[in-house]
């Protein structure tokens, strides 16, 4: 699957979870889409931290994890700084590993 698919796939998903929490569902929880389809992919969406040169938080998204154990993220939130990727209460460090500027897309891997 290409990494615009995926991001195509991330944006669909964050759309429906963002009309899941603008309007209240009037379905039950087995037939929402907004619910099956949070449910499916939640695990896999991971939040991402960006810190400045002094350690300080500058920015913060989200990111969806691709095959080969590498992250996609938005290329504006992790060119701010160095990126975090929040598992639960830890913090892991990420490394850049590409950037595309036109299409607003980074892929990251876990440090160590």
């Amino acid at each position: 699957m290409s990494v615009s698919r995926r991001a195509d796939r991330f944006i669909l998903v964050c759309a429906y979870l963002f009309l899941l929490l603008v309007r209240p569902t009037q379905s039950s929880a087995q037939t929402d889409p907004g619910r099956i389809i949070y449910s499916k992919f939640a695990d896999s969406v991971l939040l991402v931290f960006v810190a400045d040169e002094k350690g300080q938080p500058v920015t913060l998204g989200s990111a969806f994890l691709v095959e080969g154990g590498h992250i996609v993220t938005n290329a504006h939130v992790v060119k701010a700084g160095k990126p975090f990727l929040q598992f639960g209460p830890a913090k892991v460090p990420a490394t850049i590993e590409k950037i595309d500027p036109d299409a607003d897309l980074a892929i990251s891997e876990f440090v160590g």
